[in-house]
C-alpha cells in the first residue's frame, strides 16, 4: 500500500519533546515514578524513518527499541540507516496500527504526529495498541493539535488545499510557495478574522513544504479536545497524568490569578481544568502522558521530588548593575532581572555545562531555590530531565561526535540528531566536513591539516560541536 508518506518524504528529527528522560520529567516532578531508561523497551507508533528511535539506539544501547509505521519507504530508509550504524537494539516494522501485533510490554510508547492526522477508527486503535502494550509501570506520550486553538490553521489549510487541487505530490509542495503568496495577498487588507490567518500563513511559511503537505494538507486533520482524548484513554484502561510540557503545570505549580480561577470552576477536575485553560489560552498544542488506570495517581510535593531529577539552562547573566541586579538572557531572547546571587550562580553553572543535565541533588539547593528553579521551570527558562545525556561538553584527545550525526552529515542532511536528543543545524560546508572527521581518529592537529585550516578554527568548531552535544566520550 502506498501513503502520501512513501510520496513524499517527512522529516523525523530528534526531537526532545518525545524523548522519554523528558517527557517522563514532567510526571516524575508530580511523584510517579517511571522505569529507568539505561535497559528500557520503548515503541513509537508512526515512527516515519525513526530518526527519533535511531537517535536514542545510539545513546542507549543497553534499551530496546521498536518503531512501526504504515509507510514501507520510510521504514526501509529506518532500517538503512539502523543497518548502516551496526544497531542491534532497534526493530522496525511497516505495520497498520489496526492490525500490528507488539512484541511484549513497553515501558515508554511514543504516539507523535499520529492522533490528530488519522481518521477516528485508527485513532481508536491508537489507544487500544497502547492499552494493549503500556507495561504496568510504563508511560505513554499522545501529542495532538488542539481545538479551538488550531481551527484557524485548519482554515488556512483548507484554502491551501482548494487552491492546490489536482496537484500531484511533488507538483503541490513545488507549488505550494505560490499558493502561500496569494493567500497573502488575497488578505492583504484583513479584517480579524483574515489577520488571524495572516499569522498562521506566516507561521507555516517558516516550515518545509514537506512538512505542510503532511500537515495542514494532509487528508485528516483534526484537532482534538483534552476532554476527548482522556476519554479515548480511559476506554482502553489508562489514565491521564499531565501534560509533557512543563509550562502546563503552572497551575499547580505557580498559579496565577486567572489560572486559580479556572481551578475553581473546574471544581478539582484537572482534565476540565485543562480544557478551559486550553481555551482561554487558544493552546495549539498537546503531549498528554498515559500511565495504566490501576496505577495509583496521588501526586506529591514537587519541591521533593526534584532532587530525584537533572535540569539543564542555556541561559548567560549579564555583570550587575549599580544596584546589584544582573540581566539573565535565554538562547531564544527571553529575558529576566534578578539580584538573587545563588541564583545566578546557579544559571551560570547550568549554562557553563549546557546541554548537559544535572543532577539536581549535586547542586545543593536549599528551598527558596527550588521554589526558583520551578518558577523557571514553569516560564520554560529552565529544562527538566530523568536523566543526563550521554555526552561531553569538551572534546577529548581525539575528538569523537555521535555516530548518527556523522552518517547524517554524510549524506548531505542540513539537521542532525545530537546526543541531547535535539535537532543541530548544519549550515555550512565547513561544519559538515568538520563533523566528518569526528571519527576517534584524528587529534586537534591532524584535523586541523585535513582542513587546510587554523587549529583555532578547529578548535572554535569542537567548542560549538560540544556546546549542540555531538561529542561523546
Amino acid at each position: 500500500m502506498t501513503t502520501r508518506y512513501d510520496q513524499v518524504r517527512y522529516p523525523s528529527p530528534a526531537r526532545r519533546s518525545t524523548y522519554p528522560g523528558s517527557f517522563a520529567a514532567p510526571a516524575a516532578l508530580l511523584g510517579f515514578e517511571s522505569p529507568p531508561l539505561r535497559r528500557a523497551r520503548v515503541l513509537e507508533i508512526g515512527c516515519g524513518e525513526a530518526g527519533n528511535l535511531l537517535a536514542m539506539a545510539v545513546a542507549l544501547p543497553e534499551a530496546e527499541f521498536h518503531g512501526m509505521d504504515l509507510a514501507e519507504t520510510a521504514i526501509a530508509i529506518g532500517q538503512a540507516d539502523a543497518d548502516a550504524l551496526g544497531l542491534a537494539n532497534i526493530r522496525l516494522h511497516a505495520a497498520d496500527i489496526l492490525t500490528y501485533e507488539p512484541q511484549g510490554e513497553f515501558d515508554y510508547i511514543i504516539a507523535h504526529g499520529v492522533y490528530a492526522w488519522v481518521p477516528e477508527p485508527v485513532r481508536q486503535g491508537v489507544m487500544r495498541l497502547i492499552g494493549r502494550a503500556l507495561a504496568p509501570g510504563g508511560l505513554a506520550l499522545v501529542s495532538y493539535n488542539v481545538s479551538p486553538g488550531c481551527l484557524v490553521r485548519g482554515m488556512v489549510g483548507e484554502s491551501l488545499h482548494e487552491l492546490l487541487a489536482g496537484t500531484g505530490p511533488d507538483d503541490r509542495v513545488a507549488a505550494l510557495p505560490a499558493a502561500q503568496a496569494l493567500l497573502k495577498s488575497e488578505w492583504a487588507d484583513p479584517d480579524l478574522l483574515q489577520a488571524a490567518c495572516l499569522f498562521e500563513l506566516e507561521r507555516m511559511h517558516a516550515r518545509p513544504p514537506e512538512v505542510v503537505f503532511h500537515d495542514e494538507l494532509g487528508d485528516i486533520y483534526a484537532p482534538q479536545s483534552i476532554k476527548e482524548v482522556a476519554a479515548g484513554a480511559k476506554q482502553n484502561g489508562l489514565a491521564y497524568v499531565c501534560d509533557a510540557s512543563i509550562d502546563l503545570l503552572a497551575a499547580l505549580l505557580n498559579p496565577t490569578d486567572a489560572q486559580r480561577a479556572r481551578l475553581e470552576r473546574a471544581g478539582g477536575d484537572w482534565v476540565r481544568y485543562e480544557r478551559l485553560d486550553d481555551i482561554a489560552l487558544l493552546r495549539q498544542f498537546r503531549q498528554s502522558l498515559f500511565v495504566r488506570a490501576e496505577r495509583p495517581l496521588k501526586a506529591s510535593a514537587p519541591e521533593a521530588n526534584l532532587d530525584s531529577l537533572f535540569i539543564a539552562a542555556a541561559v548567560t547573566v549579564d555583570p550587575a548593575d549599580a544596584e546589584g541586579v544582573r540581566v539573565c538572557r535565554t538562547t531564544a531572547g527571553a529575558s529576566f532581572r534578578t539580584n538573587d546571587p545563588a541564583l545566578c550562580a546557579l544559571l551560570e553553572r547550568l549554562n557553563a555545562a549546557y546541554p548537559q543535565a544535572l543532577a539536581t541533588a549535586s547542586l545543593d539547593l536549599d528551598e527558596r531555590l527550588k521554589r526558583s528553579v520551578l518558577r523557571l521551570l514553569t516560564a520554560g527558562l529552565i529544562e527538566l530531565s530523568t536523566v543526563s545525556y550521554p555526552m561531553v561538553r569538551h572534546a577529548g584527545e581525539r575528538p569523537l561526535a555521535s555516530p548518527l550525526a556523522r552518517l547524517q552529515a554524510s549524506r548531505g542532511d542540513t539537521q542532525v540528531s545530537t546526543l541531547a536528543h535535539a535537532a543541530a543545524l548544519l549550515d555550512t560546508d565547513d561544519a559538515r566536513q568538520l563533523l566528518l572527521l569526528l571519527d576517534g581518529t584524528r587529534t586537534a592537529d591532524e584535523i586541523a591539516a585535513s582542513l587546510g585550516t587554523e587549529l583555532a578554527s578547529v578548535q572554535d568548531g569542537l567548542d560549538t560541536a560540544g556546546r549542540l552535544g555531538l561529542l561523546q566520550a
